[in-house]
């Protein structure tokens, strides 16, 4: 080998390990950035024909582990929500031994009429009857209120989570070009990579992706069912919302579904299905949880209603009579919202009160005050019937049990949602520490940069000693 061919070489070396260690020093500064992949340099000769090395900056990322973060993200993110939804509905109807919930009201209107009973010639008592029954009725009206705005959250929030997704798709393409443009000319793109894997995380939160290699560093994308959301250009995810969001709307029937492209496509299961993430979960809240909840507590009103519109409660109703709880509309979606006194009692106006002992078509108070229609009101709520409406059961049950079968399934479904969560997370914290396993590991990079160091000593040992023999040659 000739002086000028090992001092090139030398320089070389010189060269590369100065870049190495460069890069170590910029995988330690960067070990705890999300997003970031593990730097190394890769050497190879120029070519066979001519002298020199090509070295090229390398992400090294394990794809099989950051597919498996992926989904686990997804999952994550949307049996979140889930458990959020059904951990509110709990909290809306309230523990059976508190005096505000669904129970503790249903109680305290029983005690209320046990009170009358006593004495049914006491104003008072037919006063604090009257705000029981109404305290009823503002509490359903409170948990179908709740039941309500979740649905309309979920879809004010799938109009938030589709702007994103645009808005990241389109994102990921302009990297896309980016990248392809610097393998292309040559140029380093590492960098690039990370700022689309950030993306492509983010992005996986919102729905299940499947990321597709394509030729000069590019990446397609595909959803969980197979709708493809990027391939070269993004795809057009649309959804039209409603102003509001109420009882007697649907998905189809008043509400939309999700469009790729301008094709409708199923949100959970089947083909171009689009599940898997937050998006999924906000549909799945919209579309069956909330629906679920309020076709029970609508059930349930309209079990009240006709308790009390039964002429054996009150014998002074007349055919197609309302008795002290109504729904205007009659038994629709949304009775439970609805559900209100009949206009004949007013809790505030005394001079009404006396019909709820003596008949809501009574025309005077009877001022002998016998009980009356009271203790028919305590048999009404206490009478085990079947359920008009099978979404409350097939068993008989009083009016307190059919309320306190409403928590229960409510809580059934939050323990459900929150196991689901539970495990989800469990999943992906065991794919984050799995792939944190194939990223910068910084004992590693230090036993690195000593080798680094060592083969940077031996270079300019080389240097040194062209440059000694070149001086050697020259004195004479």
């Amino acid at each position: 080998m000739s002086l000028s061919s090992a001092l090139s070489a030398a320089v070389n070396g010189l060269d590369i390990a100065s870049r190495r260690a460069s890069i170590v020093a910029s995988n330690v500064s960067n070990a705890d950035r999300p997003g970031y992949a593990r730097r190394d340099l890769a050497v190879e000769p120029i070519s066979i024909h001519a002298p020199g090395l090509k070295a090229t900056v390398q992400r090294q990322r394990d794809a099989g582990s950051l597919a498996v973060l992926r989904d686990a993200t997804a999952g994550a993110a949307g049996a979140g929500i889930g458990s959020a939804f059904w951990s509110d509905i709990v909290s809306a109807i309230g523990e059976p031994d508190a005096p505000n919930s669904l129970s503790g009201r249903i109680n305290a209107f029983e005690i209320s009429l046990t009170d009358a009973v006593a004495q049914p010639g006491s104003p008072n008592r037919l006063a604090v009857l009257a705000e029981a029954a109404n305290d009823v009725v503002g509490k359903i009206n409170e948990i179908s209120g709740e039941i309500q705005q979740s649905r309309q959250n979920a879809e004010d929030q799938i109009v938030n989570e589709v702007a994103s997704l645009n808005a990241d798709l389109k994102a990921v393409a302009d990297l896309n070009g980016a990248i392809s443009s610097a393998v292309a000319g040559g140029a380093e793109y590492a960098a690039l990579e990370d700022r689309r894997d950030a993306l492509l995380s983010k992005i996986s939160e919102s729905l299940e992706i499947k990321v597709l290699q394509r030729d000069f560093g590019a990446v397609a994308l595909v959803s969980k069912g197979g709708s493809i959301l990027l391939d070269g250009k993004p795809a057009e995810i649309t959804f039209t919302p409603v102003v509001e969001v109420t009882p007697d709307r649907t998905l189809g029937a008043g509400l939309n579904g999700l469009l790729v492209n301008g094709r409708d496509v199923p949100i959970q299961s089947g083909t171009g299905s689009v599940g898997g993430g937050r998006l999924a979960a906000f549909f799945e809240t919209r579309d069956n949880d909330a629906v679920l909840a309020q076709a029970e507590l609508d059930a349930l009103a309209d079990d009240l209603v006709r308790r009390f519109s039964d002429p054996a409660t009150d014998p002074t109703l007349l055919p197609g009579d309302t008795g002290l709880f109504q729904d205007p509309l009659g038994g629709t979606p949304g009775a439970a919202s609805r559900l209100e006194l009949n206009p004949l009692i007013n809790p505030k106006d005394p001079a009404t009160h006396f019909r709820l002992r003596d008949g809501l078509n009574a025309t005077a108070p009877d001022f002998a005050a016998p009980v009356g229609n009271l203790s028919r009101m305590i048999d009404a709520l206490a009478r085990r019937q079947i359920p008009a409406d099978p979404v409350l059961g097939s068993g008989a049950n009083s009016f307190q049990g059919l309320a306190a079968a409403r928590l229960s399934n409510a809580s059934s479904a939050a323990s459900r949602a929150e196991g689901q969560r539970f495990d989800a997370e469990s999943i992906l914290a065991t794919a984050r520490e799995h792939d944190s396993e194939s990223g910068v590991d910084v004992d590693e990079e230090m036993r690195r940069l000593i080798e680094i160091e060592q083969q940077y000593a031996a270079a300019a040992r080389v240097v040194q000693a062209v440059d000694e023999m070149m001086e050697r040659l020259t004195r004479f």
